[in-house]
Parts: structure tokens; C-alpha cells; sequence
């Protein structure tokens, strides 16, 4: 029996799915973060905007975008997302 549709293993296979949920995760990190801090919504709104920019260009570019890397880059990706959620946590933490 064939099935058509959404496959959620066949999406969690492809790094574009990966991409995209850690780039929502840290964006709605930062937007809290920003909302918690400054409490304007203001602020929050136009942080909206510009993230909004920034993907819309990022989605015009796909077609051209190269998603391999190697490990070199891939550790300097793992290592800059560690900083950012650490740093998020020390916000609260005091430390």
C-alpha cells in the first residue's frame, strides 16, 4: 500500500528539515530573551520585522545555497549554537 503525503522519517532524514528547526529554536530563544529584557513591544516588533528579512532573502537564495559542510564548519556551528543557549541560560542563572 502506497501512501502519499507528509512522511515525518523521510523529513527528519534531510538536513533541511534540521536547518530550519534549530534556526526557529534560536529565533524564538532570541525573541524571548528580547521580550523578557526589554518589554517593549516595540522592540519586539520590529526584531519580528527584521528576522522576517532576513529569511525572506535567505528563501529567494535556496536554490543556490550549498548545505554541505565539513567537519571543520560543523564545529563551528555546534559550538557557536552551545554558546548562545548557554549564554541564554546564564541570563537567569546570574552567573
Amino acid at each position: 500500500m502506497k501512501t502519499s503525503g507528509f512522511d515525518i522519517v523521510e523529513q527528519l532524514k534531510k538536513s533541511n528539515f534540521w536547518l530550519c528547526a534549530i534556526a526557529v529554536g534560536l529565533t524564538i530563544i532570541q525573541l524571548d530573551l528580547n521580550w523578557k529584557f526589554i518589554g517593549s513591544i516595540d522592540a519586539l516588533t520590529l526584531r519580528g520585522l527584521f528576522l522576517t528579512a532576513i529569511i525572506y532573502l535567505i528563501w529567494k537564495k535556496q536554490h543556490i545555497l550549498n548545505l554541505k559542510s565539513d567537519l571543520f564548519s560543523t564545529l563551528i556551528g555546534l559550538l557557536l549554537i552551545n554558546f548562545i543557549l548557554i549564554k541564554s541560560l546564564s541570563l537567569f542563572s546570574g552567573v
